[in-house]
């Protein structure tokens, strides 16, 4: 199991948080923004309001204005109340994708009440602790529910293995009494935050490092009640440098909007993401290696791939994707090349699949769409407050920015915007400029 650093930075009306590997490189990047959080997870008593014949599928209200949809339709009426859950974040013009079999999760193992079977994650291997893992995992069954022993289990002893498979029975067996008292549409299980959803969901017992007193304190008791194995990994960010600064990843988070990024030994990868699927060009450019030129591509291309998964998982690409590589002509080194994407791809816990590599050097892949890429959340302008609080000072400050993004501050984002004025001791100035696309923040 990896020790990779989560880093949490708080700012009124959003909470950025980062997964970081033993090179110090960014593995993952989230974003939670007031308003625009994430509904995975959430467990809603639903309204089925059409049934859509022609896809077997059907459209869901879950909440008031939010109608996710369904992809089996069959036995359903219009008018139906049913229990779902959201398993893929609106994108586009598409709403949230919702299932009917909920899977309740904590950080060691997951329920689902439409199952019977018990199953073991794929990391945790066949050594010891697998063995010590297939021996107790059946008292955590109930009947009627399919139990799966996740990653983390591998740091959990075997009380806080049953203590969580209780509070997850416990937890279902709530949303099935709210759901019978409920009038659709209605929330039954809270999605969890993205603090939340990394500890939960990422098996690592590296530091969690968070640069908010309050948070710092909420998180701490979420993991001494559930998450146990993570207690004495949970430290506060004392230091005025921003927390991204302070562990050396500020520049790659600033990059991260960039089409554009470089390949660790050599060249760059151009990313455009299209209509139908995101394209991935690879540009050697000074980039050289030793051995035979087929050997030098060979290594290059793998180095590519690698590079070209980490920035797939990173900025939340998702649907088809092609890199275009540097071609090759031997086949032995071809099949080389792709079993190095394969298990490049297979470090996503995004499911992804590569599809094969073309005579013109093309590696074809897709991802499951699990919500928006990281660039539509890097171009909403919350960020502004965040800058607003580092630039600091005793000075007034100044925001220009274009009509839209002021808008946004005065209505949906009031209540950050205060946050920041009541942290600063003084209110920031707001002045709409339509001839800008973005923001500026200034002292007067």
């Amino acid at each position: 199991m990896r020790d990779d650093t989560i880093a949490i930075e708080v700012s009124p009306g959003e909470t950025r948080a980062a997964l970081i590997g033993n090179d110090q490189r960014l593995i993952e990047f989230h974003i939670d923004r007031m308003g625009r959080q994430s509904l995975i997870d959430g467990v809603y008593l639903g309204r089925v309001r059409h049934i859509e014949a022609a896809h077997a599928g059907a459209f869901v209200e879950i909440s008031g204005g939010v109608t996710g949809f369904l992809s089996q339709s069959k036995g359903l009426t219009q008018g139906q109340t049913i229990v779902v859950q959201v398993i893929r974040d609106a994108s586009r013009d598409k709403g949230p994708a919702l299932t009917r079999r909920p899977v309740i999760r904590g950080r060691y193992l997951t329920i689902s009440p439409s199952g019977k079977d018990l199953s073991f994650a794929r990391e945790l291997g066949a050594g010891r602790e697998k063995a010590r893992l297939e021996e107790f995992a059946p008292k955590t069954l109930r009947e009627g529910f399919a139990v799966s022993i996740r990653p983390a289990a591998a740091f959990a002893d075997n009380d806080a293995l049953l203590a969580e498979s209780e509070r997850l029975y416990a937890a279902w067996d709530d949303i099935r009494e709210v759901a019978g008292a409920a009038s659709a549409p209605a929330l039954l299980a809270q999605p969890p935050n993205v603090i939340v959803r990394l500890l939960r969901d990422r098996a690592t017992n590296g530091e969690i490092i968070i640069d908010d007193r309050e948070t710092f304190r909420e998180t701490l008791m979420v993991v001494q009640d559930y998450m146990p194995d993570m207690y004495g990994l949970v430290r506060r960010h004392e230091s005025s440098e921003p927390i991204f600064d302070a562990i050396g990843i500020a520049d790659e988070v600033d990059t991260l909007p960039d089409r554009t990024t470089p390949i660790p030994r050599g060249g760059q990868l151009t990313i455009d993401a299209l209509e139908a699927l995101t394209a991935i060009d690879v540009d050697r450019s000074s980039a050289s290696g030793g051995g035979s030129r087929e050997d030098a591509i060979l290594s290059f291309n793998i180095g590519a791939v690698k590079e070209a998964a980490r920035q797939v998982r990173l900025r939340n690409i998702a649907g088809l994707i092609v890199i275009d590589l540097i071609s090759m002509r031997h086949k032995a080194k071809k099949d080389v090349l792709f079993q190095a994407a394969k298990k490049a791809f297979r470090a996503d816990p995004n499911p992804s699949d590569v599809l094969g590599l073309t005579t013109a050097g093309l590696l074809e892949s897709t991802r499951r769409r699990a919500g928006a890429p990281l660039a539509a959340w890097l171009n909403i302008p919350s960020p502004a407050f965040r800058i607003a609080l580092h630039e600091g000072g005793s000075s007034a400050l100044t925001v220009d920015a274009a009509s839209e993004i002021i808008a946004q501050m005065e209505g949906p984002l009031r209540p950050a915007l205060d946050a920041v004025n009541r942290k600063l001791g003084r209110n920031l100035t707001l002045r709409s400029d339509p001839t800008r696309t973005g923001f500026d923040v200034h002292h007067q």
